[in-house]
């Protein structure tokens, strides 16, 4: 989105509000949400205009001098043709010019005083007559072949300033190299930060600051070699991202398409046919209502084969499936689950429910060969799969991991039927 964000960023405030206290859709980002532009009803196109709402107040940070001038600095043919695009025109970008050069070049430039103001004039014009040349690839940027490189995607554009810009340039080369070398955000204190935990977690907790940091420099540079390593040979093969990253916001390779054209009309639900960690809880008599509500999101109206009952075929209840069950060690109500701890013993069983069964009606008032009570063990998972399997339905894709990995974080497997991969 960093170019369409470039093109949007016109009449937005300088300043922004607490980080703290944002949340999409509340007062606090009004005036980067537009009245005509209210929040959408439907769950995908809400999650995208709370997306774009959160992008839109951070915007004003995110954007710095050092990033819009990156962007008018780029040596990628596409960039420099969407800068170019008198419809992404904006004045803080052409301001952004001059407080980079005043910061970056000027103090490299001998100067008093009172003509300091000429000389800042001098380096912004020059700067501006440069870039001419390099938009239209005149003088020393008409060489062709400096542009086949240029239009390479594994091209770091500061390697390519360096090379082509700086040693023809008086202001433009030294500029460009210096915007498009810069990290434009925290990554890297955050990711230094990330060794420091690492080397310091257990009993290496009470490790000095200077082992720490030694540490930490000798780690975080094997990360940074091993995932360059990995991005250069995704980039010899042309990966970046995967097809299924662009699919859904259909934006290009370079995300200078808008965010959404128009949602896709039906809503994929992607299931996972397995217990996850955050179902691994126990609770007391009185339960979690919020619990019981996500268990009912992720279970209710999916579809099962009951083998016990010749493969009849059940529904997990659509509203309200999940139902508080006690631990039981002995009886006809015995249940797998054991009671983990003191206080708890109580756990939320799932409700399938067969033909006949009347939805409008509590179970209990009801036969009870209409519903059964399932615990979440792998037969319960696996009747769910053998009805995917034997009834494709494109609109759910059942996310699965292989017998020898159940009880661990496992690999993705589709039964999906649908015909993009979604």
């Amino acid at each position: 989105m960093f170019l369409d964000a470039i093109s949007d960023s016109e009449g937005e405030d300088e300043e922004c509000e607490d980080d703290i206290a944002f949340k999409p859709g509340e007062d606090s980002d009004e005036d980067f949400v537009s009245d005509g532009d209210p929040e959408p009803t439907e769950e995908s196109a809400k999650f995208v205009w709370r997306a774009q709402s959160v992008w839109d107040h951070y915007k004003p940070k995110l954007l710095t001098d050092v990033s819009r001038v990156a962007y008018l600095c780029s040596a990628n043919p596409h960039i420099i043709d969407h800068s170019q695009d008198t419809a992404n025109s904006d004045p803080k970008t052409l301001l952004a010019v001059d407080q980079v050069i005043v910061r970056l070049i000027l103090p490299t430039h001998p100067h008093t005083v009172d003509n300091k103001s000429e000389v800042l004039a001098g380096l912004i014009d020059t700067f501006w007559k440069e870039h001419e040349d390099f938009v239209h690839r005149r003088g020393y940027f008409a060489r062709e072949h400096i542009w086949v490189s240029a239009g390479n995607d594994t091209t770091m554009a500061y390697d390519w300033h360096k090379r082509y810009s700086l040693p023809f340039t008086k202001v433009f080369g030294a500029v460009s190299c210096q915007v498009t070398a810069s990290p434009l955000g925290i990554g890297q204190a955050e990711r230094n930060w990330k060794a420091v935990k690492a080397n310091k977690s257990g009993k290496r907790s009470n490790l000095s600051p200077a082992k720490s940091k030694k540490q930490a420099v000798i780690s975080a540079s094997y990360s940074h070699k091993k995932s360059e390593a990995r991005r250069m040979a995704a980039q010899r093969a042309g990966v970046l991202w995967t097809e299924e990253d662009f699919k859904f916001c259909k934006i290009n390779s370079y995300c200078s398409a808008p965010i959404v054209a128009h949602l896709k009309s039906r809503q994929l639900r992607v299931f996972y046919a397995y217990k996850e960690d955050w179902e691994e809880v126990q609770f007391s008599s009185k339960g979690d209502d919020i619990h019981a509500a996500r268990v009912s999101a992720k279970y209710g109206g999916l579809k099962y084969v009951d083998a016990d009952k010749e493969n009849q075929i059940g529904t997990f209840r659509l509203n309200d499936c999940a139902v508080l069950t006690k631990c039981r060690k002995n009886g006809p109500q015995k249940t797998q689950t054991k009671k983990s701890g003191s206080g708890l013993g109580y756990f939320y069983s799932i409700l399938g429910v067969y033909e006949g069964f009347k939805e409008g009606l509590g179970y209990e008032n009801q036969v009870e060969s209409l519903y059964d009570f399932w615990e979440r063990d792998w037969t319960f998972y696996e009747m769910i799969i053998d009805y995917y399997e034997k009834y494709p339905d494109p609109d759910v894709h059942i996310i699965k991991i292989t017998e020898t990995e159940k009880g661990e974080q496992g690999e993705e497997g589709s039964v999906s039927s649908n015909s993009d991969g979604s």
